[in-house]
């Protein structure tokens, strides 16, 4: 995930424009995700992180 991150440019993950219709994460969150010290604790938290790298859903 933290390449994905790298290879989207390092968005700021708490900027809600870049992910519409979700709740932006916290500060907190995305940071231990970037720097790969912790998993999203939710589903809906991975959801948004890779919506915000510009990872898109299997459909």
């Amino acid at each position: 995930m933290a390449a994905a991150y790298e290879r989207a440019g390092a968005p700021s993950l708490s900027d809600a424009r870049l992910t519409p219709g979700r709740t932006p994460l916290p500060r907190t969150t995305a940071w231990r995700i970037v720097k790969r010290r912790s998993l999203p604790p939710t589903a809906e938290q991975l959801v948004t992180f890779l919506a915000a790298c510009g990872v898109s859903s299997p459909e």
